[in-house]
């Protein structure tokens, strides 16, 4: 016999496959599949604000000047303090006609804020808005746009 003769008896030894998948042993699960792969569909990464990331800081050109103000003639020591500085009073600078003033530049947001003169709080009595903070001390409301 020549070699391509022995090559095709070799071939015919052969059993043929049912053309069925092999299965796994203990299962009826194919151990491969002749379709291809299915694609598969993942769901839409969430993508967190960089505002709300930990250790993020706004760019100086998305922040607003914000003037607060506040009545207190007679006080001897006015600071503002809020959510915006996490509630660590600032002083404000007293001017001729016994308002006190303060500007500050705030990312857009919405605030809770408190006037400190002389060591008692006080909410803005120009600012209609108000609401209760979390230990129910009614607060001034700041919406920087």
């Amino acid at each position: 016999m020549n070699r391509g003769a022995e090559t095709r008896a070799r071939r015919s030894n052969k059993p043929r496959s049912s053309g069925k998948p092999k299965v796994k042993p203990g299962t009826s699960k194919p151990l491969y599949s002749r379709h291809p792969i299915a694609r598969q569909t993942f769901p839409k990464r969430r993508v967190i604000p960089p505002a709300t990331r930990p250790g993020f800081r706004v760019p100086s050109l998305t922040k607003k000047s914000v003037a607060f103000a506040h009545d207190a003639p007679s006080g001897k020591e006015v600071a503002i303090a809020g959510s915006f500085n996490n509630w660590e009073p600032e002083p404000m600078t007293k001017e001729r006609d016994g308002l006190w003033r303060i500007t500050l530049q705030l990312a857009h947001g919405t605030y809770l804020y408190r006037f400190l003169v002389d060591g008692e709080w006080f909410d803005d009595q120009s600012n209609p808005r108000k609401t209760l903070d979390s230990s129910g001390i009614s607060t001034s409301v700041c919406d920087v746009l």
